[in-house]
């Protein structure tokens, strides 16, 4: 993971650049945007235990598959898999922030990272449940956010809302709430303007309010007394 930990320290450098030039930054980031699209990828594949994170060539290397195996799964490989996702992820947030008018955030573009930052709700990075619901907080849910307002669109919002919805049906409950948690900020943070996604929401909503885990079946409660709140209808009939 050597050439993770210098892409992190190269995405350090950018997130410092980016927080002190703001707009001004932005052009650059279409030289790298590629990258961090793959970086991000590759951190949740990791995390996952997927090895289509890892290149063709380093796959050829049979001798080592045993050793990167072990790494792979060791708490060392996580914590780098975890910090290159932060770091890349800090990237684009600020991104999303900065560009404004969509010079490089373009709804193509915007739309590329939809699946890289919802999978993370899918990936511990062997972190326990307290530390993996506060990264959640504090990286993912703030970014998802940021990349909705900034793509500030149907065609951009009805994907990100169903690529999170859908989390919402793993099989462990830390992600389901997780899900809910990014879901109830983007409602939070676009008020009505997000209510034209309510169709699509609902089915999920429904679902939740039976789950078996008494934190999802809070959180699903609190969201629909949010959207009840924002629409001025209660959504008894529809759950």
């Amino acid at each position: 993971h050597g050439l993770w930990r210098r892409s992190v320290l190269f995405y350090r450098v950018v997130n410092e650049l980016a927080e002190k030039l703001k707009a001004i930054f932005v052009p650059f980031y279409r030289v790298i945007l590629d990258t961090l699209v793959k970086h991000l990828g590759a951190a949740v594949a990791e995390s996952q235990g997927d090895r289509r994170g890892i290149s063709k060539a380093r796959k050829r290397r049979k001798g080592e598959n045993s050793e990167r195996y072990d790494e792979k799964h060791s708490e060392a490989g996580a914590a780098a898999a975890r910090e290159l996702a932060d770091q890349a992820t800090h990237a684009v947030s600020k991104l999303f922030l900065f560009d404004s008018d969509q010079e490089v955030a373009t709804e193509s573009r915007l739309l590329e990272l939809v699946e890289p930052l919802a999978s993370q709700l899918e990936s511990t990075f062997n972190l326990d449940v307290p530390d993996y619901r506060t990264r959640i907080a504090e990286t993912v849910v703030p970014c998802v956010s940021q990349l909705a307002v900034c793509g500030s669109s149907y065609d951009v919002w009805k994907p990100l809302n169903h690529a999170l919805l859908s989390r919402s049906r793993s099989d462990r409950p830390a992600v389901r709430t997780a899900a809910l948690v990014c879901v109830e900020a983007l409602f939070s943070k676009l008020a009505e303007e997000y209510l034209v996604l309510l169709p699509e929401t609902i089915p999920f909503l429904a679902e939740l309010m039976e789950d078996d885990d008494i934190e999802v079946e809070a959180l699903v409660k609190k969201l629909v007394k949010r959207i009840e709140d924002l629409s001025g209808e209660k959504l008894t009939n529809y759950l």
